[in-house]
């Protein structure tokens, strides 16, 4: 009985990415709640960009209210590149986004419920 009750608590997120450059550097994935958006993480992934969609799945995750935000790191060198004026020039989504941001998303634009095993969907930008 406990060992169902715990399992209970415990969900899995389904993170489906589209539009990525294939075969150009590392996706980083990342999974935040809103205490930590954009800057303390509560899972991570990284998947080789291997094809122009991918598949990334977070166990055991917690209900709760999430954000996810993916870059495409074409050179591998841990960061989202910026061009002229900070407009990033290496493909980069949100979950939730749909349409264009001006500056980073906040947490409300992006975020949704956990309280199941969830699918989210993430399309790719690149200005470049």
């Amino acid at each position: 009985m406990a060992l169902g009750a715990s399992s209970a608590l415990a969900q899995d997120l389904n993170v489906n990415i589209s539009d990525v450059h294939a075969g150009k550097g590392t996706l980083r994935v990342a999974v935040f709640n809103e205490e930590g958006y954009m800057s303390s993480v509560v899972t991570s992934a990284l998947v080789e960009a291997r094809s122009k969609n991918a598949v990334v799945v977070f166990k055991n995750l917690k209900p709760g209210t999430y954000a996810v935000a993916v870059i495409q790191d074409e050179d591998n060198d841990g960061a989202l590149n910026k061009g002229m004026f900070g407009i990033p020039s290496e493909p980069f989504g949100f979950s939730n986004l749909t349409s264009m941001p001006m500056g980073t998303p906040s947490f409300e634009d992006t975020c949704f419920e956990l309280k199941e095993d969830t699918t989210v969907k993430i399309k790719m930008i690149s200005f470049f």
